[in-house]
């Protein structure tokens, strides 16, 4: 990854290349069948993504951020398996003051193709609100909301896959000091 800072500006750059051996590549149960064309649930696979974010700060204690993903991968068994996913995120982090308080929120539009064929549209929104309780810990709280349109027809309602997702959670931060590292 690359990192340019001009002002108050910061732009990443980042990339990822993978590749392997899948044993279940095609993520059905044992009782159901392959899709005509597939001989195997295995395949070999190459993967590859960059992504592009700018961050500018707001003051002393904020920031705002936008940016784009692309993400995509190559399935050896048939071509109908190769996917790409293309995302963009928004988000904004804001300090209150000497409280200790952080507050974030992320925000991602995604869309997924399989095969070439728009496969899902997703929506993402997670509000995040930690608290410094020293000065090498913290405590984070945050609430997902996803909500997946998947794009297949299903003939029976209870195959619809679409839906809402909510997650919430909490973890403790670990900052060793005088370092870049954060455990949790």
């Amino acid at each position: 990854s690359a990192v340019n800072s001009v002002q108050n500006y910061v732009w990443r750059i980042a990339g990822t290349i993978e590749g392997g051996r899948s044993s279940n590549i095609i993520p059905l149960d044992d009782a159901t069948g392959l899709p005509q064309g597939i001989s195997s649930r295995s395949s070999v696979f190459a993967s590859a993504g960059v992504a592009a974010s700018v961050q500018r700060r707001l003051g002393e204690d904020g920031t705002i951020s936008g940016g784009y993903n692309l993400y995509a991968m190559l399935v050896d068994e048939s071509s109908d398996l190769d996917s790409m996913t293309h995302t963009m995120t928004a988000g904004t982090v804001k300090g209150f003051g000497s409280s200790g308080f952080v507050g974030a929120m992320r925000l991602e539009l995604g869309l997924d193709q399989v095969g070439g064929t728009e496969f899902r549209n997703r929506f993402l929104a997670c509000p995040v609100l930690a608290y410094r309780l020293a000065r090498w810990t913290s405590l984070e709280g945050t609430y997902t909301y996803i909500r997946d349109d998947y794009k297949l027809a299903t003939p029976v309602s209870a195959q619809d896959r679409d839906g809402n997702t909510h997650v919430m959670a909490v973890a403790q931060y670990f900052h060793p000091i005088n370092s870049q590292f954060r455990i949790r």
